[in-house]
């Protein structure tokens, strides 16, 4: 067998194994940016929930600090969540952009070495040469054959992972914007709990508002009960500032609350859940 023959199917092997070891790195980023989507919701539901059941300030921003760290966040001098970069990130877009390199350049020496002369013009009174059929070819279409299956096992694959029930980008594109809606929430939660009774409609119009903003959502169906508990939380809380507002006993207001921040706590919980099985939840 030639040189040219074995490197040619030597690259076609590579561009195999760099196909589909650069569609797990892919699939593995996407998971991370999915997974700090959702980490980000489960920080801001801990944000909610250390507000109704923290006495001092300085408890409160411990608590909100730690949740933060524990999940790859850090807090920034505006109040803002942002990110740390995982050591991760780097190996895979390493790994995947040197196999693709390789591949290519493995490909171009393939075709270059495999490359043969023209053959010199055949005289009309000269018998035709017969055509075999050389074991390499059989080798070639096997890789031919394989590659065209990777293909098209990836891209099903790939468009369940990403575009799935439950993919990683429709996860995280939800958590997006689920989590932009409760950073808003908590914005007017805050003012709303230090508002006076006199003036508390303005404010519980504004938490309607956003409640019924987060009920036209729309999130894959592995999220559709995290998103009920959240609706679940967000009308004990505003039930609570109405039986305030009205006047209406200690117990009544902390039983709305305290309503408000069990829903909470089950809407984090799904969220843990969400994070472990996606894109494979039911």
């Amino acid at each position: 067998m030639k040189t040219g023959a074995v490197l040619y199917r030597f690259a076609a092997l590579l561009v195999i194994v760099a196909v589909m070891l650069g569609v797990l790195a892919v699939a593995q980023k996407s998971r991370q940016d999915t997974r700090a989507a959702v980490a980000l919701q489960e920080i801001q539901a801990t944000e909610q929930y250390l507000r109704y059941n923290t006495s001092d300030y300085e408890s409160y921003v411990s608590g909100v600090t730690i949740a933060a760290e524990e999940r790859g966040y850090k807090i920034a001098e505006d109040g803002s969540y942002v990110r740390a970069t995982s050591l991760s990130d780097y190996i895979w877009f390493a790994l995947s952009s040197v196999l693709v390199v390789a591949a290519v350049a493995s490909a171009i020496i393939g075709a270059v070495k495999r490359r043969r002369p023209q053959q010199q013009d055949i005289l009309p009174d000269q018998p035709q040469p017969s055509v075999k059929v050389k074991p390499g070819n059989t080798m070639s279409a096997f890789i031919t054959a394989a590659m065209v299956i990777a293909v098209v096992f990836g891209g099903v694959g790939g468009w369940y992972y990403f575009y799935g029930p439950c993919g990683m980008v429709r996860v995280e594109n939800a958590s997006i914007e689920v989590g932009d809606l409760v950073t808003r929430w908590l914005a007017v939660d805050n003012i709303a709990s230090s508002t006076p009774r006199i003036a508390l409609s303005g404010q519980i119009t504004n938490l309607q508002s956003l409640r019924d903003e987060a009920e036209d959502l729309k999130v894959p169906s592995c999220m559709e009960e995290a998103k009920l508990e959240l609706l679940a939380g967000m009308d004990s809380a505003i039930q609570g500032y109405i039986a305030f507002m009205g006047q209406q006993s200690d117990a009544v207001v902390s039983g709305y609350f305290g309503g408000a921040q069990r829903h909470i706590a089950n809407f984090n919980d799904s969220l843990l859940e969400i994070k472990d099985c996606a894109p494979f939840c039911k």
